[in-house]
């Protein structure tokens, strides 16, 4: 899908979307918006509104900005509204472009991505393939739990009640694990 017809005032009401479906949290969502809105009010109404122009021309907007602001906005405010503009313009072409498959951009490049705040969907814990959901017998409860390790995430899923010596299995097999550097 071209760029051509999305425009900054479009990406701006997009950032509640994208905060609901989780993409940015309430915060950055506001700080992301707050940074748009201050570029948006001194792009010209005569000025093309498309997201592609006003990316390639962010470093004349910045300019603008710090002008047209006077004391009210410092050069460094200045420059972070357009760095968060940037970030705003890349994320909602790119989730245009394909909405299923977008991943926000990270705030500082390097930095790993947030961890989810509500665990995955059944289908989607990491058991190989799937393995787990098809050979889950028919008609068993189970309880799912993410738990966060020094190490990372595990994912544990057990039937809902289980017998002491279920528990005591779970046990031995899990203190196999302890200490032994990349487990088996």
């Amino acid at each position: 899908m071209s760029t051509d017809n999305l425009t900054l005032d479009a990406a701006i009401k997009w950032i509640e979307k994208a905060q609901q479906l989780g993409y940015y949290n309430p915060n950055v969502a506001r700080m992301i918006r707050a940074g748009a809105e201050a570029v948006s009010k001194v792009v010209d109404g005569q000025d093309d509104q498309s997201v592609d122009h006003i990316a390639d021309n962010l470093d004349s907007i910045y300019a603008r900005l710090v002008n047209r602001a006077g004391t009210d906005i410092s050069a460094a405010t200045a420059q972070t509204y357009v760095a968060r503009t940037r970030r705003l313009l890349a994320d909602f072409k790119e989730w245009v472009r394909d909405p299923r498959g977008f991943k926000p951009t990270l705030r500082r490049p390097g930095r790993p991505p947030p961890r989810p705040k509500t665990p995955p969907a059944q289908d989607a814990f990491p058991f190989g393939n799937g393995a787990a959901s098809v050979a889950t017998p028919a008609g068993i409860e189970y309880r799912e739990h993410t738990l966060s390790l020094s190490s990372g995430r595990a994912y544990l899923r057990v039937p809902a009640t289980i017998t002491e010596q279920d528990y005591t299995l779970i046990d031995t097999v899990l203190k196999l694990h302890v200490g032994r550097k990349g487990g088996t």
